[in-house]
């Protein structure tokens, strides 16, 4: 028992978790439904226990990075290569989707039968979760996304449900780089308190993860006594696509950026996520994942500044794994309906899919809602998202972990970049 980490607990939690969901799948009775209502109960309490740090924690880990960067150039220099990697790490992801998509064409298995009872199983749960696709799609515009990035009202853009997190991070970084030109006894004295109030947080989140097992296995539970198994055999051709292309970015531009550009033994880094990849996959939320990811990342031996700085602006700016299955469901869903699309359109759904993912909210099924983004101007019938919503949670599962995973090598690279990772040669 003295060998077992928090880690083991989660992924016993998971497996657990999915045997019970499996007994509960289409049972009835007062006892199913009391369970059930039980494990929604539990699995959203834990969600609220996480979600509810992430606004907090965001906000003082940019204070307190930019306070301890202080130098407005070398805080430049973090965020440019940041953001850098980030969007280059979309552009790779969305091009790998789109090349293993048009090579597999997983609509070929897709029977008139399959299709029709799909539809007939998820239409309304598609066409619920899709309502809100032609107020975004009206609102999603490069000039609406410059303009939404300074929030008008900070308090609101914290209330909103999801929020704001774009408008968050940049009011975030503008009071931390004010507050680093503040006189020295000013400055010393609020970053003594930004500094204490980050460690009270991420002291919280470590407290709450003494219930991820529970809140990981009744999640788990949860999805699988909803959709069962039998969906994923369905659309087992369009889930290995999705599931290939996640993999081909996440063993291969992720492991060389930390093995090959930030020298860090792999073994270490996948050793280092084992509990922030598990807390991903069962809450599939990148924000309710955040506090987990600041203390691994951290363990690895990245700075804190950097570490603040680069979660904080990965959180919501880098869905790699979103931008993937987004990518690739556009494309199953085109090809299942006849829709034939020219490579300049293939071009479009490279670059809305990347615009998409970063605009997508880092909280459960927020993807489904992008991807009408991605479908309307290309004609794309929106109903066929009746085809995937089945599978969708499972792949929001796994998307979540590329997503976190990108973060954490953002972070371990930028370090690497500064001459900040231990052991560097500085000189």
């Amino acid at each position: 028992m003295k060998r077992l980490r928090l880690h083991h607990f989660i992924l016993g939690a998971i497996v657990l978790g999915a045997v019970t969901g499996l007994a509960l799948h289409g049972a009835t009775g007062g006892a199913a439904t009391f369970l059930n209502r039980l494990l929604d109960t539990l699995g959203e309490i834990f969600l609220r226990l996480l979600m509810s740090v992430m606004i907090p924690l965001v906000l003082a880990s940019l204070i307190f990075a930019c306070l301890s960067v202080g130098d407005p150039r070398r805080l430049g220099r973090i965020g440019g290569r940041s953001l850098g990697w980030y969007l280059v790490s979309a552009f790779l992801a969305v091009f790998t989707a789109l090349v293993l998509a048009a090579a597999v064409r997983p609509a070929r298995f897709v029977t008139a039968e399959t299709k029709a009872r799909l539809q007939a199983e998820y239409q309304a749960d598609a066409s619920r979760r899709t309502a809100a696709v032609g107020e975004v799609r009206e609102d999603f515009t490069v000039w609406s996304f410059l303009t939404r990035l300074v929030p008008k009202n900070p308090i609101r853009a914290m209330v909103e449900d999801p929020p704001d997190m774009l408008g968050l991070i940049v009011f975030g970084i503008l009071v931390g780089v004010a507050a680093s030109l503040l006189a020295d006894r000013t400055r010393a004295s609020f970053q003594e308190f930004v500094t204490s109030f980050n460690e009270v947080m991420l002291r919280l989140v470590g407290l709450i993860m003494y219930a991820a097992p529970v809140g990981a296995f009744a999640l788990m539970a949860r999805v699988i006594s909803k959709s069962g198994l039998g969906i994923l055999f369905t659309l087992l051709a369009y889930s290995l696509t999705a599931l290939a292309g996640m993999a081909i970015h996440f063993f291969g531009f992720y492991a060389f950026t930390v093995r090959g550009l930030a020298k860090m033994p792999l073994r270490r880094f996948w050793g280092g996520l084992k509990e922030v990849m598990l807390t991903a996959f069962s809450t599939s939320s990148s924000a309710a994942t955040l506090g987990v990811n600041f203390r691994a990342v951290a363990a690895l031996g990245v700075p804190a500044p950097i570490t603040n700085f680069c979660l904080s602006l990965g959180a919501t700016v880098n869905m790699d794994g979103t931008a993937i299955v987004q990518a690739i469901a556009a494309l199953f869903i085109a090809d299942v309906y006849g829709v034939d699309l020219t490579v300049g359109q293939m071009g479009v759904v490279w670059v809305t899919a990347v615009l998409a993912a970063i605009g997508t909210a880092p909280i459960p099924g927020a993807g489904i809602v992008m991807l009408g983004v991605i479908m309307t101007p290309l004609g794309i019938p929106l109903e066929g998202i009746a085809l995937i919503i089945g599978v969708d949670r499972f792949l929001d599962m796994s998307r979540t972990v590329v997503n976190v995973a990108g973060d954490a090598a953002c972070a371990v690279w930028v370090a690497h970049a500064e001459g900040e990772l231990p052991g560097q040669n500085r000189a």
